[in-house]
């Protein structure tokens, strides 16, 4: 899950112009969200992004339509949820023993900075919770969850192969991407996706805000990270790794060590 965000969320994702390093706190969008409680957007005090509710169900609807088969092959139906008229910040995965689905809630596409690019990791990334497969989370609601690590590493896989079908939605590639991905369109959109989705969570998060880089790395994990979400630079890292492995058409590609330490064994089996 990205997150259910209906209570206080803990769930990050925004697009801050490239190289801007202000603390998104101090963003004239976020503090009157700030000064009433996170997070509903309300009749009264309904910010607007430029995503519309139309554009949204045309991006669900390619996605539906691209990867439904990978759930259909585990024998599951697989829908996507534009729930538009909800108010509340909330992306999120179900999952049960005949369906599974994608959930987008009118609250999160509409704060300012959403994105396509962020609509569609968004998706990618609840997409893994279900078919990513291990490492999967140790609670016991959401056991049969690929864990948050795991599904961001995988959305950057997923975006590639979205964006090979539908680059309407990846028009957008910004210059400190280019310059890590060179000419590889792979590398860029996979990137783009968890830089925006990155920057975007953060500038609506809780977090201590701290500058994710795609020159940094965090911390190697001394414990592996199974049911909650690694720190946004780690979060970024899945993204940076799977890029790499993309733009070096790499057969075996291995999550970043700040949430899967380098002593385990990848894929785990479970």
């Amino acid at each position: 899950m990205l997150a259910n965000l209906a209570m206080k969320m803990t769930l990050a994702l925004a697009i801050a112009a490239p190289g801007n390093l202000v603390d998104p706190k101090q963003d004239p969008d976020v503090q009157p969200h700030i000064a009433r409680g996170y997070f509903q957007q309300t009749e009264t005090a309904k910010p607007a992004s430029s995503i519309t509710k139309e554009r949204t169900q045309k991006i669900a609807q390619d996605f539906l339509q691209q990867f439904s088969p990978l759930l259909k092959e585990k024998g599951l139906n697989f829908a996507v949820i534009v729930d538009w008229d909800n108010d509340w910040f909330s992306a999120h995965a179900r999952f049960d023993e005949k369906s599974s689905s994608a959930v987008l809630w009118g609250g999160f596409l509409r704060a300012p900075g959403m994105t396509e690019i962020i609509i569609a990791t968004t998706l990618c990334h609840e997409l893994g919770h279900l078919i990513a497969g291990p490492p999967l989370q140790t609670i016991s609601a959401t056991d049969n969850f690929s864990t948050e690590g795991q599904s961001d590493f995988y959305a950057g896989q997923c975006l590639a192969e979205f964006a090979g079908k539908h680059p309407e939605y990846f028009r957008q590639i910004s210059f400190e991407v280019r310059s890590f991905c060179g000419n590889n369109k792979e590398c860029g959109v996979a990137l783009e996706g968890g830089l925006q989705t990155v920057r975007f969570m953060q500038k609506w998060g809780f977090e201590i805000y701290k500058p994710v880089s795609l020159k940094e790395r965090s911390t190697p994990a001394k414990k592996f990270i199974a049911n909650t979400y690694p720190d946004n630079q780690c979060r970024l890292d899945s993204f940076i790794q799977r890029a790499q492995c993309l733009k070096n058409r790499s057969e075996e590609c291995l999550p970043p060590p700040c949430w899967w330490p380098m002593v385990m064994r990848y894929p785990p089996t479970q």
